[in-house]
């Protein structure tokens, strides 16, 4: 297994190296921006009744999509919209 020890310091490095500029950017043009990629993810049980909500957003141009696995977890069927 490789020795992970040095992440946290380097991502702590990499942090305060990060222009703070960067992060107060305009919050409305960001999400402007990222909102057509965000789906709403609706679960569905084995007799077609919503078992659960969640998100997820496109990953690519061909449709892929992204969520975490406790929102499919356990679900018979998943629509995206």
């Amino acid at each position: 297994m490789r020795n992970l020890s040095i992440f946290p310091p380097v991502l702590y490095l990499l942090l305060l190296l990060c222009p703070l500029s960067a992060a107060a950017g305009d919050l409305s043009t960001l999400v402007r921006e990222i909102q057509p990629a965000v789906v709403t993810v609706i679960t569905y049980d084995i007799n077609r009744r919503v078992s659960g909500f969640g998100s997820g957003f496109f990953s690519d141009p061909n449709g892929h999509v992204i969520t975490n696995l406790h929102v499919v977890d356990g679900a018979y069927d998943a629509e995206v919209r």
